[in-house]
């Protein structure tokens, strides 16, 4: 019997099988139901006959089966197919993988820690049993559903490495110079040798985890493998405080530890690691419940599918109150502009007390220049009694509007135009957004557009053009981001094409799907010399939406 082909109502020793959960690279999960309990596991057996590789999934079995933590995944029953394949059985986990849950949209950092904690807690145990995981990543780490929480379980032992007991691993002892792994989340030392790498490779992966976690992209990336491993091996990555500013200290020093390219400079053990991440602040506590709406599956509605989410909006800048704008005011028209900025500053004063206390999103912050001296006249005639004194001339109103200055938009600015909305406010964040020189400005404008682009303005050019320009040359996170809202709400067919072109997987696949929902707003265009060369030299998954693309255009 194949393991990776395995009809409902299949009997595999003391199991039934109920159906497919999921696919892996060599392996594939069936969830199956204990044929006198009554209850359900996962049962996981391999796609290929290889022997090296039957043997290193019963030794993932022994491996998993000795440790008990609850952020990790048991395995409780080794079984034979027909054929004489092994098949683990495990505990079924209902929820998604992390992988699958960050895409669906950035988290808070109270999320995160809940998040963080489990996968540290996890990762320490299986320390503590002398087992080092060796391929840690978001698709790796299922998160279970709880009561307005997940609970976050390492699985997927398939390369891991027994440091106390070698003898596990002696029948297929990895070559020294191999490479085993995921490339984004390889420490620099198993990109040269996998033979010889210790806990330290697992706590530089936890920092990649931990940098996606919060900033919702990876730290190393690029259009191809060997580019990742040279900036993993450089230590090249962007700050993660430039993706999300308010990231607590703590936060930032962990991921930096965790990062180091020599492994003597990272945390000493996940738990020192742990500790750094929680330095100025208490972890979260058990009954913590950051995702409100989840709830735990029950036997009754067990599916893989029943888990429904809506993750939060980005955060916004937070408003500048009423009191310190009007004390702003008051100190500018003193200093700057004499009784003429006062008189502007006491009128500024009454217009305030006459609106509502209803706290506003940040304005910008625009320098008004001084007034020009004034000039005095002498009278052409005979003197008067009562010389008339000239009146104050009015300080230049600020205009919103204007031209950035050369040095960038300030994140004030930019939400007063995305307040603003219009053409004209929408092109400037669209500039903003291609070149703006300061990072955290470029996100907020992004951020800005976005919500415009899915709330508010659906169908505005200079919208479009901003999507258009990102899926052709943003990095991998923010192109699916453009495809998707281009495939929601897109009306030039033109806008896609890019997307069809990059060398990025994911994104060549985001813009797959929103061909088929961008072709019915424009039925005159002819998609299919876009799409068919992606049937050429591309992954398999690639040319098979492709091909499912085809079919249906």
């Amino acid at each position: 019997m194949d393991g990776s082909e395995l009809p409902a109502g299949t009997v595999v020793d003391r199991y039934t099988v109920e159906g497919v959960v999921g696919y892996g690279g060599m392996a594939v999960v069936w969830k199956v139901r204990h044929n006198d309990l009554g209850s359900l596991h996962a049962l996981k057996v391999l796609q290929t006959r290889s022997r090296v590789v039957r043997e290193r999934l019963v030794q993932e079995g022994r491996l998993q089966a000795s440790m008990r933590h609850p952020n990790l995944v048991a395995v409780t029953d080794l079984v034979v197919l027909d054929g004489g394949d092994p098949g683990l059985i495990m505990e079924l986990v209902q929820g998604p993988s992390l992988r699958v849950f960050l895409d669906q949209g950035p988290l808070t950092l109270e999320q995160a820690d809940v998040i963080a904690a489990g996968i540290l807690a996890g990762v320490a145990e299986a320390h503590r049993c002398d087992l080092v995981h060796r391929d840690l990543k978001p698709a790796n780490i299922l998160l279970e559903p709880g009561t307005g929480t997940f609970v976050p379980k390492v699985a997927d032992f398939g390369i891991a490495k027994a440091l106390a007991n070698d003898s596990l691993d002696d029948a297929f002892r990895t070559r020294t110079g191999a490479v085993m792994g995921t490339p984004h989340y390889m420490a620099p030392e198993q990109i040269l040798d996998s033979s010889n790498v210790g806990p330290q490779a697992d706590i530089f992966a936890l920092g990649v985890v931990l940098y996606e976690l919060v900033t919702h992209q990876r730290p190393f990336d690029g259009d191809t493998s060997l580019a990742v491993c040279n900036a993993v091996t450089a230590g090249l990555y962007e700050p993660p405080e430039l993706h999300a500013p308010e990231l607590p200290r703590s936060m930032q020093e962990a991921i930096r530890a965790a990062l180091s390219v020599d492994p003597e400079e990272r945390p000493a053990s996940v738990e020192a690691l742990t500790d750094l991440w929680f330095a100025d602040r208490l972890p979260p506590p058990s009954n913590a419940k950051p995702f409100p709406g989840v709830e735990r599956i029950t036997s009754r509605h067990q599916s893989r599918g029943a888990i429904t989410w809506d993750p939060p909006s980005p955060p916004s800048v937070p408003a500048l109150g009423r009191w310190p704008r009007t004390l702003a005011l008051l100190a500018a028209g003193l200093g700057l502009g004499g009784l003429g900025m006062l008189g502007v500053g006491v009128y500024t004063v009454s217009q305030l007390l006459a609106e509502p206390a209803v706290e506003e999103p940040p304005v910008a912050v625009v320098a008004v220049p001084a007034p020009e001296p004034l000039a005095v006249v002498e009278p052409a005639g005979p003197p008067a009694l009562a010389p008339e004194i000239p009146k104050p001339v009015p300080a230049p109103v600020p205009v919103v509007l204007s031209p950035p200055e050369p040095e960038g938009m300030t994140l004030s600015l930019v939400s007063r135009l995305a307040r603003q909305g219009g053409e004209a406010a929408w092109r400037r964040l669209g500039t903003a957004v291609r070149g703006d020189p300061d990072p955290k400005v470029r996100a907020a404008a992004w951020n800005a557009v976005l919500r415009g682009w899915n709330d508010e303005r659906p169908g505005v050019s200079g919208l479009e053009a901003t999507l258009a320009w990102q899926l052709e040359r943003a990095p991998r996170n923010a192109a699916v981001a453009a495809a998707v809202a281009l495939g929601d709400h897109g009306r030039r067919a033109e806008s896609l094409i890019p997307g069809l072109r990059r060398r990025l997987p994911r994104v060549r696949l985001a813009t797959l799907d929103a061909v088929l929902k961008l072709r019915r707003r424009t039925p005159g265009f002819n998609w299919r010399p876009h799409v068919r060369p992606l049937t050429k030299a591309e992954s398999a998954l690639v040319r098979q939406k492709a091909s499912r693309v085809l079919r249906k255009l």
